[in-house]
């Protein structure tokens, strides 16, 4: 009776394991790909002010400042990690709302303008991996216009 307990118990095991893995294909299809794949995502942009170091806790007891800007996006997306991207610890990240915009390349500024305004922001996602990301993911700004403009060829 007992070694047909543990059989029911590891039998239920895997099939859970067997429809999470499923969950995950089905999620996947419908994620966008990380680096170095380019997207193109919507939402409002606010900066936000975070603690910094030393304790990344409170800038009113000393910590520094951080000042980042955020996307908050029209809706929940996923991502997920491609073959070239090896440092993802998750295979899959998802209901991402908010997304902190990295501005990298040269010629690429933040533009004060756009700020609290709907935005198309296109570039490459990645996962946050130390203390000052402050996002599940953060997008390399490649592009960033109002949304009622298509930009410039």
């Amino acid at each position: 009776m007992k070694s047909m307990n543990i059989f029911s118990l590891v039998l239920a095991l895997a099939i859970l394991l067997f429809l999470q893995g499923n969950t995950d294909a089905e999620n996947s299809d419908k994620c966008l790909d990380g680096e170095p794949t380019v997207v193109k995502i919507i939402g409002k942009i606010y900066e936000k002010t975070f603690p910094g170091p030393p304790n990344y806790e409170s800038v009113e007891k000393g910590d520094r400042p951080e000042t980042q800007w955020i996307l908050k996006l029209d809706a929940p997306i996923c991502a997920k990690r491609t073959p070239q991207e090896e440092f993802w610890a998750e295979r899959i990240i998802l209901n991402v709302k908010e997304v902190t915009l990295v501005f990298l390349q040269k010629g690429i500024y933040k533009e004060e303008h756009l700020m609290h305004d709907r935005v198309v922001v296109t570039g490459t996602l990645w996962e946050a991996h130390t203390g000052h990301h402050r996002t599940p993911l953060l997008i390399t700004v490649k592009e960033i216009y109002p949304e009622k403009v298509e930009p410039a060829i």
